[in-house]
């Protein structure tokens, strides 16, 4: 007995010490179970079953009635009630959203209880038992809503209160990564929303609130902004907190395969084509790719392991994004002999202005000393690539134990100051992951023991070349 004790502390301190920094995202299905007259039902048996993995709780009344499901995944699942004098209720259907507490009354009639009365959950469940304000994105909102960038933060402006500072979906893209800075919830600064994936913290707060990854629309389950009036479980930052719940694997199989393409032939002109008198305005340049799959379902070996299909999951995508675009520039052309005169002379080191000799020095014609000077407008390039790969494991070792893992990897590669004389490679790998152990002792204790790792590393300064597009020498 003392040694179950020790190790039931010992879980309860480590699943405490490990979520420091996290949004808790604790679903649960409560309610209250009467008669027709609204005479409350004790020590009936309430079984929540998910829909997609088939994966079942049971809990019992207490004497008033009540009930109470805890830390349930996102899904939508089944409530099965049973007693002794009472047809079964059966009712399906009920969603259960990122950090949801549905309250689902059941009522039972008399009858026998090989009799059922089948209920479907068509109605949408008000949430009685929090106080929190915010919305729900659902996956079909993510990949059917037409977004210009295919980044699931663009759909932050669905709800109440929320403006962007960004007039572009590729803006969000970000120079460190997709901005996670770029969006004010009731009117607080743009920096302090929390990001968070499956409960595991994706926003960097070192590098100007970009997310480490940029979960693709695709592979989202859903994803909640909690605007205000939220609990302790959301801290970290006064703004609001935006939580993502990655797809998992279910009974059956399923996957998809996509590519989304912008091109500037079926483009407009810009508001400022670039253009001079007498010449046909350009567009700018655009190419955008955004492939990739997904597929999900059991992990089950015919007669050997996991027969009935409901005990080993796994979810796996992968996206690539391929960005080519840019932005009309204008940059002051210094005349030549300023150029000279900096090279000579200039507040730059002995290395600094070797350099600039070799890549800028351009002798004027002799009858034009101050040749080459104005105004030089240009298209400043725009290359971006992005690739992310994702898995998630769910296991259901039994009613008591479950456990699930995440792993998301994204890998970020642009150009680093695309409208100066010198250019470089910017590269951006960031991840999440984590690993979860969910144990219910009793229908009113449960324990989950999670540990995470997240970050990404800014790699700055590879292959330093000159920006091709001011006709600059090649660095030898």
């Amino acid at each position: 007995m003392k040694r179950i004790f020790f190790v039931a502390l010992c879980l309860i301190f480590l699943s405490t010490g490990w979520c420091l920094g996290q949004a808790v995202d604790s679903q649960q299905i409560t309610g209250v179970v009467t008669d027709s007259t609204g005479a409350s039902i004790d020590q009936a048996e309430v079984t929540v079953t998910n829909e997609a993995t088939r994966v079942t709780r049971t809990v019992h009344s207490n004497a008033d009635g009540n009930y109470a499901v805890l830390n349930l995944p996102v899904g939508v699942y089944t409530i099965a009630t049973v007693k002794q004098g009472f047809k079964k209720s059966i009712r399906s259907g009920v969603n259960v959203d990122v950090g949801g507490k549905p309250a689902v009354p059941v009522q039972l009639e008399l009858g026998e209880v090989t009799e059922s009365v089948s209920v479907k959950a068509d109605e949408v469940l008000i949430q009685t038992t929090t106080a929190e304000i915010g919305g729900v994105i659902t996956s079909t909102e993510a990949t059917q809503i037409q977004l210009n960038g295919r980044n699931y933060v663009q759909l932050l402006t669905l709800q109440p209160g929320v403006s962007q500072t960004v007039a572009s979906g590729f803006a969000i893209f970000g120079t460190y990564g997709v901005n996670g800075n770029s969006q004010s919830v009731n009117g607080i600064r743009t920096d302090s929303a929390n990001y968070f994936i499956d409960g595991v913290d994706n926003k960097d707060n070192g590098g100007g609130g970009n997310n480490f990854v940029n979960i693709s629309p695709d592979s989202l389950e859903q994803f909640r902004n909690v605007a205000s009036s939220y609990d302790a479980s959301y801290g970290g930052t006064s703004g609001a907190t935006v939580s993502v719940a990655i797809k998992s694997g279910g009974h059956d199989f399923h996957g998809s395969a996509y590519e989304y393409i912008r091109n500037d032939a079926v483009q407009a002109y810009p508001f400022r084509a670039l253009s001079s008198y007498g010449q046909t305005p350009v567009k700018t340049p655009l190419r955008y790719n955004d492939f990739g799959y997904t597929i999900g379902g059991p992990i089950w070996i015919p007669g050997v392991f996991n027969r009935n299909r409901d005990k080993l999951f796994f979810f796996a995508a992968q996206e690539f994004k391929r960005l080519r675009t840019s932005t009309v520039t204008n940059a002051s052309v210094p005349t030549t002999y300023a150029i000279a005169n900096a090279i000579s002379s200039g507040p730059s080191t002995a290395t600094g202005r070797a350099l600039a000799a070799t890549l800028l020095t351009v002798a004027p014609p002799p009858d034009q000393p101050t040749a080459l000077a104005g105004n030089y407008r240009y298209q400043s390039l725009g290359n971006n690539n992005q690739s992310e790969y994702l898995v998630k494991i769910n296991y259901n070792l039994n009613e008591k134990n479950q456990i699930s893992g995440h792993f998301v990897h994204d890998n970020v590669l642009n150009v680093g100051n695309p409208t100066n004389y010198i250019i470089y490679d910017r590269t951006i790998p960031g991840l999440t992951s984590s690993l979860s152990w969910t144990h219910t002792f009793n229908p009113k204790t449960v324990n989950v023991a999670t540990s995470s790792y997240s970050g990404n590393i800014i790699n700055e300064g590879g292959n330093i070349r000159a920006n091709p597009q001011f006709g600059s020498r090649a660095i030898n």
